[in-house]
Formats: structure tokens, sequence, C-alpha cells
């Protein structure tokens, strides 16, 4: 600890460099049922670590410096782009895609999206692939669900309060996130069925996509309502594509 303050202070006098961002202690998402994977759990999973990071901590940090996010600087994928490997691997990615994760860390996941979603203006769509689609959609099914509601919710207070990034990046990140919703076990088994209801935790997730002019923020301003329709209708068009070959009812 003495060793990093020296090493800031040093960086804030201009003696040296800006010191690398302190790395997380690698922690490995669980499945939630090991029926049919015991000969996968190795003897390390059930030790207690050395060392950890107490993430939680680091969300609160990172949650209070959301105040000062600014889309139009580029320092944020500076502090976004350490610790994605993290994140992805507490997230589950390196599980088999039928498995559900144990537990994730939530309160990360909520600070750590919204940064991410902060970092795509300025990018191309390939940079936005590799920098935070890769990773949601290579995320077991439920766990990416969980947060692609929260980085898409995140992407479009960017988007909608015209914050740099652009209709064509922002098009497309829907569609990519609304592919992977199609092929989750949940979307499989309702296109399926051909009730008029749907279940209640794939309506949550899908409310994801739903249109932001129900957000009041968002009544109230009239750029806000033209970015609504650029978006929304080449989205929609897409959407369809993607629905054509299944069976799909909205709730009631």
């Amino acid at each position: 600890m003495e060793s990093a303050i020296e090493a800031e202070l040093a960086w804030l006098n201009g003696e040296r460099d800006e010191p690398s961002w302190p790395p997380f202690e690698r922690e490995p998402a669980h499945p939630r049922h090991r029926f049919g994977r015991l000969e996968r759990v190795t003897e390390h999973e059930d030790r207690k670590p050395e060392f950890y990071t107490d993430h939680q901590a680091a969300a609160l940090w990172l949650g209070k410096a959301a105040e000062v996010f600014d889309a139009k600087k580029p320092w944020l994928r500076d502090v976004a782009e350490p610790y994605s490997p993290w994140t992805s691997v507490a997230n589950g990615s390196e599980l088999d895609e039928s498995e559900d994760v144990d537990t994730t860390p939530h309160e990360w996941n909520e600070a750590y999206f919204k940064l991410l979603a902060y970092c795509l203006p300025g990018l191309t769509i390939a940079q936005v692939e590799e920098t935070a689609l890769g990773m949601i959609l290579g995320l077991p099914d439920e766990a990416s669900l969980d947060v692609m509601t929260i980085f898409l919710r995140s992407v479009d207070a960017v988007y909608f309060g015209d914050l740099g990034l652009q209709e064509t990046q922002a098009v497309h990140v829907r569609t990519a996130l609304a592919r992977r919703l199609m092929e989750t076990r949940d979307w499989k088994w309702q296109s399926r069925d051909r009730s008029t209801s749907i279940s209640a935790r794939l309506a949550r997730r899908s409310q994801s996509f739903s249109s932001m002019i129900m957000r009041p923020w968002c009544q109230r301003s009239a750029t806000c309502l033209k970015r609504e329709s650029t978006v929304w209708v080449p989205f929609c068009l897409s959407s369809a594509k993607l629905c054509s070959g299944g069976h799909f009812y909205s709730s009631r």
C-alpha cells in the first residue's frame, strides 16, 4: 500500500509516468449446479484464496466516480480495460454456455458496465465489439442477460443524452444484444410457446429493448425524441429480420 501511494504522489509531482491501475485477484465464477461436471472441479476451487479483491468496495468507489464520467474523454478506457478480464471471468466466461452462474459481482457489474457504456463514443464498430460486446456476448445465458440489462440502460443514457455515441454504433449494440437474447434458452422456449403470455424473467430482461420514449428524462427533450426515432426504427427493422424465423408474442 505504501509503495502504491508513493507511486501516485510521484506521478502527481511529474516525477514518473502514471502508475497502472491495481489488478484484481482472480475470482472465477462457479456454476449453480455441478451435476455432470465433477470431473472438472479441481482441488483449488474449494480452497480459500490467500488474497482476494473486495469488489464491493471497488464498486462503491467506481459508482461515486461516475459523477465525473465524461464520454468524450478517452481516459475512461484506461480505467475499464484493465478490469475487463476479471469482470468476464467473474461473470462466468470460463463456464459452459448452458451453465448458470451461482453468484455474480452485482454491485461491481452495475458500476463497471455503466463505465463501459461511457467508453463507447469515438469507437468504431470493430472497437465496440472488442471493448464491450465480445465480453457480454460470450457469457453464459443468465449472466449475459443480467449485464446486458445494465449495459444497455447506460448506452441509452449516453446516446440519448447526446454524449457522442453515433447512431450506427447505437443500433449495432442493440442489434447484437437482441441477437444474443434470442439465442438464450428462455427465448427459444418462449418462441415455441403459442400463448399470449411471457415469462416474468424474460419480460424483465426484454424491457431493456423497449422504446426510450417511456423514460421521464427522455420525454422532456425534443432532441431526445429525434434521436429516439433515428435509432429505434433501424433497430426494429433489424430485429424483425432476426425474429422472422420464430414466433413471439408480447405480454398484455
